[in-house]
């Protein structure tokens, strides 16, 4: 969308924690923010909206992206950590946004709730699932891709899968099953499917994480770095004619 140097290429991120930055990093240690760093590194002029936020679900990203005003010319997308994650009663859901003032006190009052369900005979009565079931999650995300290019046909949208946790195999069997709808969607929609997993894997866990679910600052830098290359933005094929 922007076409001179007076017009940043605006960066959009819409995600959970790990798009925000968890575990109480500041957002500058973001995946967004670290690409931000790169492509100002090369000279290029170019801004990030960052919608990410903490247990926001592929819901919520719909609503935050519905309300944004200004196209982005690349847009990153990233759910599955809190859509596959296993609840009871997965129907009962509170969204994150937008939020008002009532709704803080009764996702209190319903998480202290779910934990009386946690025995299996209880669970065994009331259900459990997934907090966004995967159709819905594929096409939450479907949406998303439709609402940004009404506003910028020309957008670039990139899918990064969700890295593994560190210490959970169950939960990352189903967040491998998230991961395999994003890769879909982004062949079925020329979108860049970036495969977050297998990058991190290359570092100790000790330099990855910060807890069982966050990534570090480095993580997010090396993850920055490697994404660089699957850029086609108009802006990146300037600046390398020129070299």
């Amino acid at each position: 969308m922007s076409s001179s140097d007076s017009m940043p290429y605006l960066i959009r991120a819409v995600g959970d924690c790990n798009t925000k930055a968890g575990a109480g990093l500041p957002r500058s240690e973001a995946f967004p923010a670290k690409l931000l760093d790169f492509l100002q590194g090369l000279g290029l002029h170019c801004e990030l909206d960052n919608l990410g936020a903490t247990m926001n679900t592929s819901r919520e990203g719909v609503a935050r992206l519905a309300d944004c005003a200004t196209p982005a010319d690349l847009l990153l997308l990233n759910f599955g950590l809190v859509d596959s994650w296993v609840t009871s009663i997965p129907w009962l859901y509170i969204s994150y946004y937008p939020e008002n003032i009532l709704k803080k006190p009764a996702r209190k009052l319903l998480k202290n709730f779910k934990r009386r369900l946690r025995s299996p005979r209880l669970r065994e009565l009331v259900g459990v699932g997934p907090v966004v079931p995967v159709e819905e999650y594929r096409r939450n995300l479907q949406q998303m891709i439709a609402t940004e290019r009404s506003r910028n046909p020309s957008v670039q949208v990139v899918l990064w899968g969700s890295v593994m946790t560190r210490h959970s195999p169950e939960r990352d069997v189903r967040l491998q099953s998230y991961n395999q709808v994003l890769q879909e969607i982004a062949a079925e929609a020329s979108c860049v499917y970036f495969d977050a997993a297998p990058v991190v894997r290359r570092w100790p866990a000790e330099r990855i994480y910060v807890d069982d679910v966050h990534l570090s600052g480095e993580a997010a830098a090396l993850l920055a770095r490697e994404l660089l290359p699957e850029l086609t933005l108009p802006l990146l094929a300037d600046q390398r004619s020129a070299a």
